[in-house]
């Protein structure tokens, strides 16, 4: 801790004079000397369904858990399940939080035209207003555009997608061990999490300002022709489905539980 390294009366904790001090008041100070602990903050264990690869050790005592994908109520389309893609199916999504926001800037009818020169499906899923938005352009005939589709149904029939790094579309495409390319949004740790995926060979990452028609259609060219991310993309898929299931780590919470009664 650098706070160790200034003097002692110098020394401030903000983090650990809140936290004792918000426990106090519920009548649940800390044991022994009252003193902050860093247990206060992360817990005796961290139920992590993480990959091994975005993991930052930080000292926690881990619990792995695989992933459970999660859409929300939602209809599938009978396309998605009952049509076999004559061509490479690539699926672009700007994401559930703020998908207009995401494509606020970004050359939309471009992209979606760029498309038209690869051998290619594309299922562009951009939100109700921009699908709105778009729905009088002509777009090419391999060119689907969608409102929203659960992607943990989707997926399992594509060869790439594109997307903006957001953690629950990166766990649903890393479950299904699908090659990726990455335009990192801006509200958490998106681009650290594309270089990541990139990294380990199973994406790659185009910088937002450099986010045109061109860039991608290179990128998704070379995930689809690439061999090796594909292979990276299934070895990845591998080690998330090696962790345990949720239900598979309620015994050794209960132990922990009984422990600590």
């Amino acid at each position: 801790m650098r706070a160790a390294e200034q003097p002692e009366e110098a020394r401030v904790d903000a983090l650990g004079d809140w936290i004792t001090g918000r426990l106090a008041g519920l009548g649940c100070a800390p044991e022994g000397d009252g003193r902050f602990d860093e247990e206060l903050v992360v817990g005796q264990r961290t139920i992590d369904p993480l990959p091994s690869f975005l993991r930052i050790e930080a000292g926690l005592n881990r619990i792995p858990v695989r992933p459970v994908a999660y859409n929300g109520p939602s209809v599938v389309p009978d396309w998605v399940t009952h049509e076999r893609p004559e061509r490479p199916r690539v699926v672009l999504t700007l994401g559930l939080t703020l998908p207009e926001a995401y494509n606020d800037g970004f050359p939309i009818t471009d992209l979606l035209a760029a498309a038209a020169e690869m051998d290619v499906e594309l299922i562009a899923t951009v939100g109700s207003a921009t699908a709105e938005s778009l729905s009088g352009t002509t777009l090419p005939e391999n060119v689907r555009l969608v409102d929203f589709v659960p992607l943990n149904e989707l997926l399992p029939t594509c060869s790439a997608i594109i997307h903006h790094g957001g953690m629950g579309t990166l766990q649903n495409t890393l479950r299904h061990g699908v090659p990726q390319v990455i335009v990192p949004g801006w509200l958490w740790d998106e681009r650290a999490t594309a270089l990541a995926v990139q990294a380990q060979g199973a994406g790659l990452m185009i910088e937002p300002r450099e986010f045109r028609a061109d860039t991608l259609q290179a990128a998704v060219e070379r995930v689809l022709n690439e061999p090796s991310f594909a292979d990276s993309a299934e070895r990845l898929a591998k080690e998330l489905l090696s962790a345990p299931a949720p239900r598979d780590i309620v015994p050794e919470l209960e132990r922990l539980a009984a422990e600590r009664a």
